[in-house]
């Protein structure tokens, strides 16, 4: 007889497409690192590790392992645009409100003009 696993995992994943963003630091990836990683901090999530990528003199590509999750950005300075992932969970408590607060702290750092935001709510909130 084999058991089954309910998971009791709650998580928000909040998705965001930034246009018009601030092109200031679009292209610097070692100040997206320094920023992403702080805000995570701010939030009071826990950062596990990270990888970005700049891609010459264009757009980074990064990410911020947490112990709830993630944050994925990834940058167009020619077209001031920016892909932002933020995945916040815990199996103990809704954390929807530091998953909230690390988005909204991303989008004060970069000012876009125009965002896009789809919110999913994932396993039992």
């Amino acid at each position: 007889m084999t058991s089954m696993i309910v998971s009791t995992l709650s998580g928000l994943h909040i998705i965001g497409d930034l246009y018009q963003c601030d092109p200031t630091h679009l292209s610097d990836s070692a100040e997206l690192r320094k920023r992403c990683t702080q805000l995570c901090t701010d939030a009071g999530l826990t950062v596990l590790g990270d990888f970005f990528h700049q891609f010459g003199d264009a757009g980074v590509t990064g990410t911020v392992v947490l112990a709830e999750s993630h944050i994925a950005i990834h940058t167009w300075p020619e077209t001031c645009t920016v892909a932002l992932d933020v995945f916040v969970c815990n199996h103990s408590r809704d954390n929807s409100d530091k998953a909230h607060q690390l988005f909204n702290s991303v989008l004060e750092f970069l000012q876009p003009k125009e965002v896009i935001r789809k919110a999913v709510e994932r396993g039992r909130l």
